[in-house]
């Protein structure tokens, strides 16, 4: 791309006009790109089109962004590729659909870039870098796909020699041979029936659901499912049953709930500096060894007065009282749903 300042004003002046009309363009361009999808990537078909303007969206405006400032597009749309590659292949979209989304979007920026310049009097040699620098970076997505292809296999390959591993644990803590286990998998969980709970499985985290008929096994599977998938975004392991996890499942829900009480409580706290993450910290530590200071001050290698500070900048901060019962249970919920 030329450089800013070494524009004369009337192309300045284009470019500047431009790049507004782009922005208010965007609803556009989600539009054009949604028609793209729907016509030539079938996988997008599990994608919303809310969620496929709002993406389309995103990347118009780090591009629009790119082209306000003259920078060829640099680390921000590197990391939002990456985030959004593996987001989207998580939900089964392959990567290969990917990198024809990004060049289809791509060519409707362009287009889009094409029609404003005719409108501004864009220069015909500005037009072509914005052009060239597009594809040059269309290229490069292209390659961080790959490598984000490549790491998602090696994951894959490790993730399978963990399960197999599990199975052969598991297997043994119920004295069945591993090739007699019946498997089934449903999403990222895989089940199994056994003859019996086993007491350990070797570091694993295994839920188990409740002991029902053969007709009812769905809903002893849905359970196991919950009470995985809640142990698993508290970092717990072991033999787990839904009982085990006390409240813990209740903090993965009602996001409405916890967007309000978060919105009411914890803004002035995650406005307080970099002290907030030890104050929340502290706090929710504080409420997980019951009230206990000094076991407080142990795990967290801090002196008890410290503890106590942070506790009660915690109470001035979120106005929530943990002598009252039902602000002691905000007080839980809300920084144990944070860190879930």
């Amino acid at each position: 791309m030329p450089d800013l300042a070494a524009l004369d004003d009337r192309t300045r002046t284009a470019v500047v006009a431009a790049v507004e009309r782009l922005r208010a363009m965007r609803d556009d361009f989600a539009d054009r790109f949604l028609a793209l999808a729907r016509r030539h990537l079938p996988s997008y078909r599990v994608l919303t089109d809310h969620e496929i303007r709002v993406s389309a969206q995103r990347f118009m405006d780090i591009l629009v962004s790119e082209l306000s400032s003259l920078r060829v597009p640099d680390e921000a749309l590197r990391e939002a590729l990456w985030d959004y590659a593996r987001e989207r292949t998580a939900r089964g979209v392959p990567l290969d659909d990917l990198a024809l989304g990004y060049k289809l979007g791509s060519r409707a920026m362009l287009t889009l870039l094409d029609e404003v310049a005719a409108d501004v009097a864009l220069p015909a040699d500005f037009l072509l870098a914005a052009h060239d620098s597009t594809w040059e970076f269309a290229n490069e997505a292209s390659a961080i796909f790959a490598r984000i292809q490549h790491e998602l296999a090696l994951e894959r390959a490790h993730f399978d020699a963990e399960r197999r591993a599990a199975c052969r644990t598991l297997a043994s803590a119920v004295h069945v041979p591993a090739d007699r286990l019946l498997l089934a998998q449903v999403g990222a969980a895989l089940g199994t029936i056994v003859p019996k709970v086993p007491d350990s499985v070797g570091g694993h985290l295994v839920a188990a659901g409740p002991p029902l008929p053969l007709a009812q096994l769905g809903a002893g599977f849905e359970e196991a499912v919950l009470t995985l998938e809640t142990a698993r975004r508290f970092a717990m392991s072991g033999v787990m049953h839904l009982a085990d996890l006390g409240p813990r499942p209740l903090v993965l829900s009602d996001a409405h709930t916890a967007d309000g009480l978060s919105a009411r409580h914890l803004t002035a706290l995650d406005t307080a500096g970099r002290s907030s993450a030890e104050i929340e910290e502290t706090a929710r530590t504080y409420l997980e060894c019951d009230q206990d200071v000094g076991e407080v001050a142990r795990r967290l290698a801090v002196h008890p007065n410290t503890v106590r500070y942070r506790v009660n900048r915690f109470q001035q901060l979120t106005e929530l009282d943990l002598r009252r019962t039902e602000d002691l249970v905000t007080s839980w919920w809300l920084p144990n749903r944070r860190r879930a």
